[in-house]
């Protein structure tokens, strides 16, 4: 059996357990918003077992051969824990507490090691850490940006980043991201970009290399390995809708596919999206490797394989 992590609506849980219907091949779909709220958990380690209830079957952990990791929401609090009127301070710390055991218990179904994870727990850690992804993957021989990552960053720090321009971001997520000159401020930008100023005073970010060229992303599934030329003039090209988005199929050099492939391996991946930049000298610059990356537009805009590659890998523990 499948399982199948993500909301029944979310895109690609939707096209895959449509896929797996096809050849009859039974998935079990589990949103971990809901997992302790309208789902039975249980874990025994003596036995290295458990299962799990949705409300309609039981399902032994050990039945799960592989999972598809699309989506993962922090679970929610019974209404019962939910704020009650009376002492504030007591009420959110148990609300915290209540939060915390929640998510451990997550935690223990997404480390089962008897499953094959597509992708890891620790996969996603790291991408949650990219400051340590663009670190990794230097290690392994890659190009990286100038990056600086930093809650303090005056004038000085903007140009050790970058001597011409360069960008704005958060440390993880990919919202808010800005263009800057040397001239300008980026406190002022990030000020700008938010209406609550008490939430941006001592506010970590990135501060980066605009690096110009090709947008290049590729899908590393196993062994196979997929790559296209997105056209755009956005700053960050997944801003564009479907219907504005144009990729044509590319092929990486040989040593460029095995470097993908080491960074897909090092991050402790099954499969990953890795997101370049072709500098027009030819160097290819990394960016992030995501762990759960949407495919279902890339594949209808190259034609690649990429649902029959991800089947293959689900099913090659069976």
């Amino acid at each position: 059996m499948i399982l199948l992590l993500g909301t029944p609506g979310n895109e690609s849980i939707r096209h895959l357990s449509s896929e797996m219907a096809k050849i009859e091949q039974d998935y079990f779909i589990l949103d971990s918003q809901r997992l302790f709220k309208d789902y039975s958990f249980s874990y025994c380690p003596n036995r290295n077992d458990g299962f799990i209830n949705n409300g309609f079957r039981t399902v032994a952990l050990s039945k799960f051969s592989s999972a598809f990791w699309g989506q993962i929401n922090v679970p929610e609090l019974p209404k019962e824990n939910a704020s009650t009127p009376g002492d504030l301070e007591v009420v959110d710390l148990n609300e915290r507490l209540y939060q915390q055991e929640l998510n451990c218990s997550l935690q223990t179904l997404l480390n089962f090691s008897r499953i094959h994870w597509c992708n890891s727990w620790q996969a996603f850690q790291l991408h949650k850490t990219k400051p340590i992804q663009l670190e990794k993957a230097k290690a392994l021989g890659a190009v990286i940006p100038k990056t600086q990552i930093s809650n303090v960053l005056p004038h000085e720090s903007v140009c050790s980043a970058s001597s011409q321009s360069g960008i704005m971001k958060p440390v993880h997520a990919g919202y808010m991201t800005q263009a800057f000159d040397v001239q300008h401020d980026p406190q002022t930008l990030i000020t700008e970009s938010c209406t609550n100023v008490d939430l941006i005073k001592g506010f970590p970010f990135t501060l980066q290399d605009k690096v110009l060229g090709q947008n290049i992303r590729t899908y590393v599934i196993g062994e196979e390995v997929f790559s296209g030329l997105i056209e755009t003039k956005l700053l960050d090209f997944r801003s564009q809708s479907a219907e504005e988005q144009i990729v044509h199929r590319i092929q990486l050099s040989e040593q460029e596919k095995s470097l993908a492939q080491k960074i897909r391996i090092s991050f402790d991946m099954q499969w990953t999206a890795i997101d370049w930049i072709r500098r027009k000298n030819g160097e290819l610059v990394f960016l992030e490797a995501n762990p759960a990356p949407m495919f279902i537009g890339f594949e209808r805009l190259t034609s690649y394989p990429i649902t029959k590659a991800l089947m293959k890998l689900l099913l090659s523990r069976h």
